[in-house]
């Protein structure tokens, strides 16, 4: 599952895969509701929103595809391939609307890549350094990229510039697969695959709480 969060309409949204849809998120009970189908093509394992051209961004993991999301309908469309250079697995996705770069994570290579907004071509950043980085969210105030780490069960802080990551501290859910940050409320949500449940997470200490 993804999350991404639209600060312009405070708007959380996940991504399911099994069937592949887009579904709003209700950051008070955790209740989730249906936007639509992604479509027979096309899943999303991880999702970000890119504020600058109001877009919802996921990345198909399975096909290695950079897609949008129309956030109407829940339909996606791809943007391009990945390439074919072995990033296979990309779970993470999270977009830095500073310096109008996508990041992506992949948790076959543990590395972390940046992906072209208009191609989908993804170019090797550096190897991470933590195995299985699921979750990949992207705090503008701070410039701080969070990333959840599902073997340690950990929220790491990852330099952009070296991919080096230190650890924040133990989240307390088994499997946090995807992350969102907003920006207003400086809230980090994060949902625990084993649960379904979404939950928000100390950004100082790391420890989740659930919400529903």
């Amino acid at each position: 599952m993804g999350l991404a969060f639209d600060s312009d309409t405070n708007t959380l949204y996940g991504s399911d895969i099994s069937p592949p849809r887009l579904i709003t998120i209700n950051t008070i009970t955790g209740a989730g509701s249906l936007v639509g189908s992604m479509g027979p093509s096309h899943e999303a394992d991880g999702l970000s929103f890119d504020s600058d051209s109001n877009t919802l961004l996921g990345v198909d993991g399975l096909t290695g595809t950079l897609v949008t999301i129309n956030t109407n309908t829940g339909g996606a469309s791809a943007v391009g391939s990945l390439g074919d250079v072995g990033f296979t697995d990309v779970d993470g996705l999270a977009v830095d609307i500073d310096t109008n770069t996508i990041f992506g994570s992949s948790t076959f290579g543990d590395q972390l890549i940046e992906i072209d907004r208009f191609t989908g071509v993804a170019t090797l950043l550096a190897s991470l350094g933590f195995s299985s980085v699921a979750g990949l969210a992207f705090d503008p105030d701070t410039d701080t990229l969070y990333a959840s780490a599902t073997v340690t069960d950990a929220l790491v802080t990852i330099d952009t510039a070296t991919a080096v990551g230190t650890v924040v501290g133990p989240i307390g859910f088994g499997d946090v697969t995807a992350l969102a940050f907003d920006p207003v409320t400086d809230t980090l949500f994060g949902v625990d695959n084993a649960t379904d449940q979404l939950i928000e997470i100390d950004p100082v200490t790391g420890d989740g709480t659930g919400v529903g």
